[in-house]
C-alpha cells in the first residue's frame, strides 16, 4: 500500500496533515492489538491431545469406532485465524505507513505554498 500523491493533486481535497498522522497513530494501535491477538490471546487457546478426551483424539475407541480428532481440528483453525490475523496487522501497519507518507507530503506541500506566498508579499523567504 503506498501514497500517490498524483491521486489527489489538484481535485479540490482539503487535506490536515496532523489528522493524516492521528489517523496513522489509531491504525498503528489497532494493528498492535491484531498482533498482540494472533500472537498471544490465541497462542493460550491451543487444546492439548486429550483436553477433550478420547473422543477428542483421533485414535481407536472401539473396533471400528475412532474419535473425532476434534482437538487437533480446533488447534488447525486456531493457526488458520493466527496466520491471517498476523497477515492483516501487517496490512494496517501498511496503511499507517502510508499515511504518515501522504502527511509528510502534504506538510511539505504547505511549507512551499508558505514560502511562495510570503515572497509574492515581499516578505523573506
Amino acid at each position: 500500500m503506498k501514497f500517490d500523491p498524483s491521486d489527489v493533486v489538484g481535485k479540490g481535497y482539503r487535506v490536515y496533515p496532523e489528522s493524516l498522522r492521528k489517523a496513522a497513530d489509531d491504525v498503528t494501535n489497532a494493528a498492535d492489538l491484531v498482533h498482540k491477538f494472533a500472537q498471544t490471546d490465541l497462542a493460550n487457546t491451543l487444546l492439548g491431545p486429550y483436553d477433550l478426551g478420547l473422543p477428542g483424539t483421533t485414535t481407536a475407541l472401539m473396533p471400528n469406532i475412532n474419535g473425532a480428532g476434534t482437538a487437533e481440528q480446533y488447534n488447525r483453525a486456531i493457526e488458520k485465524i493466527r496466520a491471517v490475523s498476523a497477515k492483516n496487522a501487517g496490512t494496517l501497519q501498511q496503511l499507517a505507513g502510508a499515511l504518515q507518507t501522504a502527511a509528510t507530503f502534504y506538510e511539505q506541500q504547505e511549507a512551499e505554498e508558505y514560502e511562495r506566498l510570503k515572497k509574492l508579499e515581499g516578505g523573506t523567504p
